[in-house]
């Protein structure tokens, strides 16, 4: 049986912070790295699966073109945190502007 919590948090996330998507041969390349990251939080249903750096849904995540989060509600490129999806330069961008790390 599925849990409706994380069901209706699925549900939320997708309505309330996805803005625009990208073409889905995008979000199948995304997946592929995102399956082989160790910080992938596995979960016996592969939709409820989760990037343990920033916490997202994967199947939402890698669809994702831009969104909002708490920190940008007005909006961001969706990138892979840890620059992982070829997008080093916007993970970077956004990690300056978070006062965290740099990615090398």
């Amino acid at each position: 049986m599925k849990n409706w919590l994380t069901e209706i948090e699925k549900i939320a996330a997708k309505t309330l912070l996805v803005q625009e998507e990208v073409p889905d041969e995008i979000a199948v390349d995304r997946l592929a790295v995102c399956l082989q990251c160790p910080h992938r939080i596995k979960a016996k249903d592969p939709d409820d699966e989760k990037c343990g750096v920033c916490g997202c849904y994967l199947t939402i995540k890698v669809k994702c073109k831009q969104n909002r989060s708490k920190e940008r509600p007005n909006g961001e490129l969706t990138h892979c945190p840890l620059g992982k999806w070829g997008d080093k330069e916007i993970a970077n961008y956004y990690r300056r502007m978070d006062g965290k790390e740099l990615l090398n």
